[in-house]
């Protein structure tokens, strides 16, 4: 329904509420049964309607301080000390045992995001995030346990001339540009999906790391000089994958919720170590039993199946962001050719861009 405009000369809108310029006036047709109800009319968390401007002020500087504090602990730990801890774990276990045990970041997620961020994790996400670390437990137990700290440099080498570790890294470099276009030119579903899962399928290389160690401890137990010129070439890759992987989860966390983009993360992650695995460290000829070859394809598809979840599940802040864009600000009817589209006649919006800059655009717009 079209709104009157109870316009000025100079064009500007009429507010009803003097205090809060960016509350619209309620006048509308007479045959408006319901309300337009906008996201700006909701003041963000931090900003307390009860308090002086001093007060928030003050408030606001609480907020961005724990916000930045928060941020830094978070690159502190993902670019020290999990780096830190996985090298003294790749020590005595192989990438394809170790990688399940990253569903550990799932729990921390879910126990401690609405305490922290103010994210409260929904029954769908608590349900896949269950379904996430299951799968990564039934990995973990029936996987291979084998470690390759006894062979030599000659097979590290020899091992990355295989065909088949080569056919990988030619279908991970395709998959990856497949993801980049998604989250350039794909629908919302697919942008979403592709921001999940980029981040965990880089830092899957966890190969580099392991052959790092592989052949400094070779060279140690043989009493040779370190090949300087191949360590640095293996640190290089392992530092470059981590540390692509982590700006793809940073990314992903500034569009969507954290228990989202942690989940996502971490189950490409363990499927991406887990391919790299069997095609580099011949995982599957390692399983001991017959329950190992059903049950570790079992906790792959677990894992597979908790992604789904996630992915297809329609977040309420995209749904507002939709309503949003979808209605007639400036009250006037919209032609046939604009009908339908995220471009009408009022306010156009970047629909890739983070939520909370649309949420600010839109406020800045219409006050």
């Amino acid at each position: 329904n079209n709104t009157n405009n109870n316009d000025d000369d100079d064009g500007e809108r009429q507010y009803s509420n003097p205090s809060c310029p960016s509350t619209p006036s309620s006048t509308s047709s007479s045959n408006s049964n319901t309300a337009l109800e906008l996201p700006h009319q909701h003041p963000p968390s931090h900003i307390n309607t009860s308090y002086s401007p001093d007060q928030n002020q003050q408030h606001c500087k609480k907020v961005q301080f724990r916000s930045k504090l928060l941020r830094y602990s978070g690159m502190f730990g993902m670019t020290f000390l999990n780096p830190a801890c996985c090298t003294f774990a790749m020590v005595y276990a192989s990438p394809s045992i170790l990688a399940p045990f990253s569903g550990l970041t799932l729990v921390w997620i879910v126990l401690f995001s609405e305490m922290l961020i103010d994210e409260k994790p929904s029954r769908v996400q608590l349900g896949a995030a269950a379904l996430i670390v299951l799968g990564q437990v039934i990995v973990a137990i029936w996987g291979d346990h084998r470690n390759d700290n006894d062979i030599s440099k000659e097979d590290v080498i020899k091992s990355y001339l295989n065909l088949d570790f080569i056919l990988f890294f030619i279908l991970l470099s395709i998959w990856m540009i497949f993801l980049i276009v998604m989250i350039h030119k794909g629908s919302s579903v697919m942008r979403r999906f592709a921001w999940g899962v980029s981040g965990g399928s880089i830092t899957g290389l966890q190969n580099f790391l392991k052959d790092f160690l592989t052949v400094l401890h070779s060279a140690k137990v043989e009493n040779t000089q370190l090949p300087v010129l191949l360590l640095f070439l293996f640190w290089l890759c392992g530092a470059l994958s981590a540390f692509g992987g982590l700006l793809f989860l940073t990314a992903c966390m500034k569009r969507y919720d954290a228990t989202y983009s942690a989940c996502m993360f971490v189950v490409s992650f363990v499927i991406s170590a887990s391919i790299m695995a069997a095609v580099h460290y011949d995982t599957f000829s390692n399983l001991e039993k017959t329950i190992n070859y059903v049950m570790y394809p079992v906790g792959l598809c677990t894992l597979i199946l908790g992604a789904l979840i996630l992915v297809r599940e329609v977040s309420t802040d995209e749904v507002d962001v939709d309503y949003m864009v979808f209605r007639e600000f400036e009250g006037e009817e919209s032609d046939e050719s604009s009908r339908g589209s995220p471009c009408r006649r009022g306010l156009n919006f970047d629909m890739k861009m983070p939520l909370v800059n649309i949420h600010k655009e839109a406020c800045d717009r219409l006050s």
